[in-house]
């Protein structure tokens, strides 16, 4: 998009699909990410400043942390970046300001950064999820395990006694 386009009245609208899974392909916990659908607007509001506001989604495929099940959710992402065509003065710089000289604005890195924000860093299948055996590997989410039998320390034998006995004093 052009500087000169965002000028216009209302500024220049930009929308279009953004197909690159590249960005994720170390991520152990993204199986695959849909195309992302982008729509929004570019509008210069102060002179040598322009606004970018949109929107992106897309669905997402997760591979669930406890229990490696996958899960796919939709993903839906605001977008609003600010930036500046001169150099940026220290107030700028804090207020995450892009600096971006050039006549013509890629779009493509600011739209990315906000997918990669908006990624889950530790995806459930469900808030509930109980994951898999340590022992035997079984999805405790499915059924239950045999092996899960709590092994008490035999120092610590005379602990276990002493809450069974408050239990049945109560």
């Amino acid at each position: 998009m052009l500087w000169t386009s965002a000028t216009k009245l209302g500024g220049a609208a930009f929308s279009g699909t953004l197909d690159d899974m590249s960005l994720f392909r170390d991520e152990k916990d993204v199986v695959h990410i849909a195309p992302l659908q982008v729509q929004g607007i570019a509008s210069v509001t102060m002179p040598n400043i322009c606004e970018v506001n949109g929107t992106a989604s897309t669905d997402v495929t997760y591979r669930c942390v406890r229990c490696l099940t996958e899960c796919t959710r939709s993903l839906d992402i605001v977008i609003h970046e600010v930036l500046s065509r001169t150099p940026l003065t220290a107030a700028q710089e804090e207020a995450d300001v892009f600096y971006a000289p050039e006549e013509t604005i890629d779009l493509e890195p600011l739209i990315e950064q906000a997918l990669v924000l908006a990624i889950e860093v530790q995806p459930l299948c469900r808030d509930d999820c109980r994951g898999l055996c340590s022992e035997c590997g079984t999805d405790l989410n499915v059924s239950t395990c045999v092996c899960h039998v709590q092994q008490v320390d035999p120092r610590l034998q005379a602990l276990s006694r002493f809450y069974d006995v408050s239990k049945t004093e109560e």
